[in-house]
């Protein structure tokens, strides 16, 4: 029972996390796409997932293993393959409008 509440504190825990800094981050990176990019409202979309992919990097890496749950078998880093190609997609998705109004402009 112990293992339950300790795991449910970790995905209240998580939750949080999440939503604070991906409201965060997100609100700083759109402050300033905004004034440098023709702003379109599909836009947010790809700074959400940049920054979703961002967390879960950032989480499985180093948030997990400071939490209420502890877990010899789920709580594993990710491989160093899988952190670049996710940090680097997260990178890709937070420029993508900045990329796509620069091709909109030279079309």
């Amino acid at each position: 029972m112990a293992k339950l509440g300790s795991a449910m504190m970790e995905v209240v825990r998580m939750m949080i996390l999440f939503m604070l800094g991906t409201a965060i981050v997100t609100n700083i990176e759109l402050a300033v796409l905004q004034s440098w990019v023709l702003w379109k409202d599909y836009y947010i979309l790809f700074l959400f997932l940049g920054n979703v992919l961002g967390f879960l990097v950032l989480y499985r890496n180093r948030l997990q293993f400071g939490g209420w749950y502890r877990s010899k078998t789920t709580q594993r880093r990710l491989s160093r393959q899988i952190t670049a190609v996710t940090i680097t997609a997260a990178a890709v998705l937070i420029a993508l409008p900045a990329i796509l109004d620069l091709f909109g402009r030279l079309a």
